[in-house]
C-alpha cells in the first residue's frame, strides 16, 4: 500500500503511467496511462506544470494546460482522484518548452494616393475642378481671330470673346 493513500479499507489508487507532453504556443497537451482502478466512485485526474504549477483536471487523457509562458521549459505531473484519496504523483513527464514569443510585424501606416487629375480633351485643361477650354493657350482663348478651341474642333458652337486677341 501507499502510505497516505489508504482509505478505511485499505484500498488506494495508483499514479498514472507514462506521463508525455507536447506544445503548442503556451499550451501543453499532457498525455497518460490511466491507471487501474477497481472502483468507488469515480476517478478524475489532475495535472500539474512546473514551474509555474498551473493545473488541468478532466475524466481521462489527455489533458489540456494553458497559459503557460514563452521561452519557459516545463514538466508535468499527474495524479489520479477517486473515493480512494489522491495518489503519489506520476513520474514528470521530460521537459518541453514553449519556444519564442511570436514576432508581430509592426503596422504600416495605411498610404494615402496621390490625387489623379483628370485628363481632358486636348484643346482643354484641368483648371478648378473642371476641364476649361482654352485655358493654357497663350494669348487667351484666340488665334487668328478665332477661339482656339474651335480650330481644334470644328464641330463647336461655343463663342469666345476675341476682342483681346492680337
Amino acid at each position: 500500500m501507499i502510505p497516505g493513500n489508504t482509505s478505511s479499507q485499505g484500498k488506494y489508487v495508483d499514479p498514472p503511467t507514462s506521463v508525455s507532453a507536447t506544445m503548442s504556443g503556451t499550451t501543453a497537451t499532457v498525455s497518460f496511462t490511466l491507471p487501474v482502478y477497481d472502483g468507488k466512485g469515480t476517478a478524475t485526474y489532475s495535472v500539474a506544470s512546473s514551474p509555474g504549477g498551473l493545473t488541468a483536471s478532466g475524466a481521462s487523457s489527455p489533458l489540456t494546460v494553458t497559459g503557460l509562458s514563452y521561452s519557459t521549459s516545463y514538466t508535468f505531473i499527474v495524479t489520479a482522484i477517486s473515493g480512494y484519496g489522491i495518489s503519489t504523483a506520476s513520474s514528470a513527464s521530460s521537459a518541453v518548452s514553449t519556444g519564442s514569443a511570436p514576432v508581430t510585424p509592426p503596422v504600416s501606416p495605411p498610404v494615402t494616393p496621390a490625387p489623379v487629375t483628370p485628363s481632358c480633351t486636348p484643346g482643354y485643361e484641368w483648371v478648378n475642378d473642371s476641364c476649361s477650354y482654352c485655358a493654357g493657350v497663350a494669348g487667351g482663348c484666340c488665334s487668328q481671330g478665332r477661339p482656339v478651341w474651335c480650330q481644334l474642333f470644328s464641330n463647336c458652337s461655343r463663342s469666345c470673346d476675341c476682342s483681346t486677341c492680337l
